[in-house]
Order: structure tokens, then sequence, then C-alpha cells
């Protein structure tokens, strides 16, 4: 406001000290300067008002496009990257439902009719049919959750027809160089119980690439598929699929420890997350 009113002020001045300078020839040679440097004066103040003013309107255009960006990324972050959850999904019960809507899935186990044991190229960029069995891939999951911070949903099936499920109130993962490591993982919650809090920090794992903590043993060579393995699990929902619960396989079936044993391998798996 200072700096306005001193530019008025100067402006003002100068069309006063003009007015009186229509015959220059009345005046000294100092006061000539004097006008002249008035002249220089305003030209430039007149410059840098207009500089200003066009700079607040390029500012007022950042903000607008910002909005949009924004705008856009709250209404097409759930879809951008493959179908969501909305008010009915055929492979989750009436219970989970009451989540509410937009949830994205990146994984599903339900026939093994998907190989799940593919190397780190796979697992980056993403396979199967997400109408059935498949994984979004590490690639899409790390953007999905660079962009809006995500929770995160499991749903878990027995051949016991039991179902649980496990709830994170935060979700995000490393980028590539960081071996797409499982970065952040808020508070559980849920009745499947919390196997995979053990795993926040580890970086993603597959056959072809060992990043686990295990001193001495390659764990997705030993249990099969892609996860975030420790040294080494206490779940893999990547697991190898067995068909019934009376096909034995010690923790390399689909795992999670707090739900079903570890020679238990699930039924069904389902991984979701949401922007918040």
């Amino acid at each position: 406001m200072m700096q306005r009113n001193f530019c008025i002020y100067l402006i003002l001045l100068l069309t006063k000290q003009l007015a009186f300078a229509s015959d220059l020839d009345e005046y000294t040679e100092r006061e000539k300067n004097e006008i002249e440097l008035y002249r220089q004066l305003f030209l430039r103040l007149n410059t840098i008002i207009k500089a200003n003013i066009e700079m607040k309107g390029e500012i007022l255009d950042v903000k607008d496009e910002l909005k949009t960006i924004d705008e856009k990324l709250n209404t097409t972050s759930s879809t951008q990257c493959c179908s969501g959850v909305t008010k009915y999904d055929p492979f989750l019960d009436e219970q989970f439902q009451n989540f509410g809507d937009g949830w994205i899935t990146i994984q599903r186990r339900l026939n093994g009719i998907e190989n799940f044991d593919r190397p780190w190229a796979d697992y980056k960029n993403g396979f199967g049919d997400s109408s059935l069995e498949f994984f979004i891939g590490l690639e899409k999951l790390y953007a999905l959750t660079l962009v809006k911070p995500c929770e995160l949903l499991i749903v878990l099936k027995d051949f016991d027809k039991n179902t649980r499920y496990a709830h994170y109130d935060t979700f995000r993962l490393g980028s590539e160089s960081e071996n797409y490591l499982l970065k952040e993982l808020g508070r559980y919650s849920g009745t499947a119980g919390d196997s995979l809090g053990y795993h926040k920090g580890a970086q993603f794992s597959t056959l072809d690439r060992d990043n686990d903590a295990h001193a001495s043993l390659h764990c997705a060579e030993k249990f099969g598929g892609g996860w975030w393995y420790q040294a080494c699990h206490e779940s893999n929902l990547n697991g190898h699929y067995v068909k019934s619960d009376h096909e034995r396989s010690f923790a390399s079936g689909i795992h999670w420890k707090t739900f079903r044993p570890n020679w238990y391998s699930l039924k069904f798996s389902q991984i979701m997350v949401r922007p918040k």
C-alpha cells in the first residue's frame, strides 16, 4: 500500500511539473535538468507498474492452471490406471461395500489361472486380466501413491468360507531406484491381523531380483512370487496358488500369517488402494 501511494505521489508531482513546463525557455538550465529527470523517472515507473500488472496477471493464470490440474487429479487419479471398486464389486461381500467408493483394485487372486512367479519387468509393468486375476504393476502403483496420500484395504478368504480384512490408513511406495520399497504403512485396523507391518521398509523382490534382507536366502526364489520380503515374510499374497486346503506347502502359498498358519494357502485375496 505504501509503495502504491508513493507511485501515485510521484505521478501527480511529475504531472504538476510538466504542466509548468509548457515553455521551457522560462526555466533555468538546472530546472530543465530536474524536469528531464522527472520525465525519465515517470517512464521507468510506468514500465515497472505495467510489468507488475502483467506479472500479477500471469500469477493469476498460473493459480487457475494449478487449480484445474488439482481438480483433474481429484477426479481422475482413481481411474487413470485401472478400474476401481465403486458401489458394487462382484468379488467382495456386502460388508466391504461399507468402506465406500473410490477404491482401486491393484491385485486379485481367486482361482490360480494367472502365474504370479514372474520376473521384475512383469511386476513393474503389471500383468493379468483386471476382471479376474492380475497385478496392476509397481510403476503405476508408485505413481498413484505419489500423486495423493493413499489408504490400503486387503480382503482375504480361506477355503472354509471365512473372510477377513486388513486396513491401513496410509500406504506409499518408493520409486524403482529404491526398488519400490514399502516406504509408508500406517495404522492397522481390521479382522485379519497385521501381517504386513513386518514388511514396512522392505524393498520389493522377484525371482530375478533379490532385494530381501536375508543374509543367505533368496526369499522370492524360495517362496515364490514377488513381494516386499524381509528375511523372509509374514505375508505374501503373490505366492503360489494352491487349489484346496488339503495341499500343503510351507509359506509358499498365498500367505497371511495372522489369519491362517504358515502351511495354509488362502483361496482369495484382493488388494485395494484409495486416494485420500
